[in-house]
Parts: C-alpha cells; sequence; structure tokens
C-alpha cells in the first residue's frame, strides 16, 4: 500500500504545455506538515535521428511558450487556493517571521 500511495504522490497534479514548453504543478508537504504547490519546467525534444526526450534547459525562442506554461500554472495555483479547505501556503510570499 504504501508503495502505491508513493508512485501516486510523485505524479503532477497537473501539466500545461506549449509547444515545447511545459509546466509540471507538484502539491508538496512541508516538514513543518504544511502543504504548497511548486513547479517545474521542461523543454521537450527530438533529435535528427528520431530520439525524443526532456530538458531543463531552454533557448530564447521558447520565451513566450514559457509565458504561457508559467500564467497558467500561475493561475491554476491560484485557484487551488481559493478554493482550497485548508490554506495551502504561497513560497513566493514572505512568512510573518520573515516580513518582521
Amino acid at each position: 500500500m504504501n508503495d502505491e500511495k508513493n508512485k501516486e504522490t510523485k505524479k503532477p497534479v497537473e501539466t500545461f504545455r506549449d509547444g515545447a514548453a511545459g509546466a509540471s504543478v507538484w502539491l508538496k508537504q512541508s516538514a513543518q506538515g504544511f502543504y504548497y504547490y511548486d513547479i517545474s519546467f521542461s523543454r521537450s525534444w527530438k533529435n535528427t535521428n528520431g530520439k525524443a526526450g526532456y530538458s531543463q534547459n531552454f533557448f530564447s525562442g521558447n520565451r513566450d511558450q514559457l509565458h504561457n506554461v508559467v500564467d497558467a500554472a500561475c493561475d491554476f495555483i491560484e485557484e487551488q487556493n481559493e478554493n482550497a479547505e485548508t490554506v495551502v501556503i504561497d513560497a513566493t510570499q514572505p512568512t510573518d517571521a520573515e516580513a518582521a
């Protein structure tokens, strides 16, 4: 059962794609027990031999695609936070201790 649960938690809750750019949204839990979302980015590629893969590196030509997936992922997280029964922290905002 634990193995099944671990496999499930390793999947993103949502993935957004635009062209070669992708953004995956993950629900994580801090050591203190707080849940939060974060985003990972990838770029799909295929070489002339047909081999395909993913990279975490981007080209300047991916700018618009990246902007689109960043916006979509952030909008998704904001919507999830607004509709959540429990508060999910926003790691981009300073905590009370950091703001002081």
